[in-house]
């Protein structure tokens, strides 16, 4: 399928905000509807090196498709009579859509409470893929002030950062992998936690 549309305009916003690409950005790749050839090399090379944002385009297109198939059995079902149009489809995509919503309201309603180690333990704390994450950091010993965090990847790769609230981090669903917490003050890492995602 050619997923390549018109060049942007130069007001367009970027496709990647973050280190990440935006969902706008992969909802349109998923459609084939992104806007540009340059887009559309800049999210192809993002993708063979991010498994996070894999991950998202294929939840993206595996909805995709589940739509184009239920309204798509909408309209080949046999007519009583009544025109076809629009509405079967939007009602077979709507269905779809409330399928959904049990899973993304557990997804977010039940996060996963962990108590993050320091690395120097040689435990590692281990989560559940796809599911939010409540982090507790033991913030023993740290000199007063604040704490900023930063998650990073097994690569190095800065994915996410805040402010420390209170020794908790609030995660979105993170895929498989390896990651690292790292609390800072200032511009110096004051400890790293290890968080092996499966």
């Amino acid at each position: 399928m050619d997923r390549r549309l018109p060049e942007r305009e130069a007001s367009a916003p970027r496709i990647i905000e973050n280190s990440h690409l935006i969902e706008e950005a992969l909802e349109a790749y998923s459609l084939g509807r992104l806007s540009c050839e340059e887009d559309v090399a800049v999210l192809e090379e993002h993708l063979l090196l991010c498994s996070w944002c894999q991950t998202r385009l294929e939840k993206i297109d595996a909805f995709t498709t589940a739509t184009k198939s239920a309204a798509q059995a909408v309209l080949d079902r046999p007519s009583s009579g009544q025109p076809r149009g629009y509405l079967p489809a939007a009602i077979a995509a709507g269905a779809v859509g409330l399928l959904l919503i049990p899973a993304a309201l557990e997804r977010y309603s039940n996060p996963a409470d962990l108590e993050l180690v320091a690395v120097r333990n040689e435990n590692r704390t281990q989560a559940p893929a796809g599911r939010k994450l409540h982090l507790k950091t033991d913030l023993t010993g740290l000199p007063a002030g604040t704490v900023s965090w930063e998650l990073v990847s097994a690569s190095g790769e800065k994915l996410e950062e805040g402010a420390l609230r209170d020794g908790h981090i609030e995660l979105e669903g993170l895929p498989s992998g390896q990651f690292w917490i790292r609390l800072k003050q200032g511009e110096s890492v004051v400890r790293e936690f290890s968080l092996s995602v499966r």
